[in-house]
């Protein structure tokens, strides 16, 4: 396990810590191939130039050292923060397009001190901030998951992304109501795309406030990143053919699916909100 150490906050209720990423030969904290610091800052000096991560997150992923000078962080966390390495230059480039100055990143599992003792004055008002931390973020990173080589669906679930990425959901309304050009097809993901709006990341009762509030929304699957309004684009699809009669029986049971899958409820709120 990687070690954690968190420097005090100035002012628990106007104060935030930042992720960033250090260049070869500084080292505060490490993990595998990669060096990486945490900074405090004043939450309104940073509005617009850092990103917030939504993800799927244990609480057993932290745990205190025994010396109490910091945590120790499990497996996925760790590889949590070697894809928001990878996605980094993604990040940068993201703020350099909007002349907006990057600062790094924050990710409640080790920006927060996590510690239940009740000495802990600093985390319940972080708790507060958070609807504040993700209105004021750059970028939102919503991180849906990782490939994992051993599991066979991941084939299917990158397929979806790939689909998503490249702006076909657009079409998809059309697409289905030729129902004959597309049975059989291997061009359309629909096992994918079932797996993709069934992850355990859209179960998350935190993830309604996270994407509410977040401005500019990316998906986050391994280093690819897909624009939310894709998700959005795809839902608008789904709810034209959910009123298609012509459609065939097939199809609409794949449409009557989709409109069931946690995604497509979350995706359904934020549009109404």
């Amino acid at each position: 396990m990687a070690t954690l150490q968190l420097q005090k906050l100035i002012d628990h209720n106007t104060c935030i810590r930042l992720l960033c990423f250090l260049p070869d030969g500084q080292k505060r904290n490490a993990i595998p191939s990669n060096r990486f610091d945490i900074r405090g800052h004043e939450l309104h000096e940073v509005r617009n130039e850092f990103v917030a991560v939504s993800h799927h997150w244990h609480r057993s992923e932290t745990k205190p050292t025994k010396n109490g000078q910091g945590f120790l962080m499990g497996e996925d966390l760790v590889q949590l923060i070697l894809q928001l390495k990878d996605v980094e230059p993604f990040v940068k480039a993201h703020f350099e397009k909007k002349a907006c100055v990057f600062r790094g990143f924050w990710v409640d599992a080790v920006c927060l001190n996590q510690e239940d003792d009740p000495s802990n004055v600093e985390k319940k008002p972080q708790l507060a901030l958070m609807p504040q931390i993700f209105s004021s973020a750059g970028l939102c990173l919503a991180v849906i998951g990782r490939s994992v080589s051993r599991n066979p669906s991941d084939s299917h679930l990158r397929y979806a992304i790939k689909y998503l990425r490249t702006g076909l959901a657009h079409h998809l309304a059309t697409d289905l109501s030729d129902s004959m050009s597309i049975i059989g097809s291997r061009a359309f993901p629909a096992y994918g795309l079932l797996e993709l709006f069934g992850l355990s990341y859209f179960r998350r009762i935190w993830i309604l406030q996270e994407v509410f509030l977040s401005d500019k929304i990316y998906l986050l699957h391994d280093s690819t990143t897909v624009p939310w309004k894709e998700l959005h684009t795809l839902f608008e699809e789904l709810e034209k053919l959910s009123r298609n009669a012509s459609i065939s029986l097939r199809w609409r049971g794949w449409v009557i699916k989709m409109t069931q899958t946690p995604a497509y409820s979350v995706i359904r709120q934020r549009h109404l909100y």
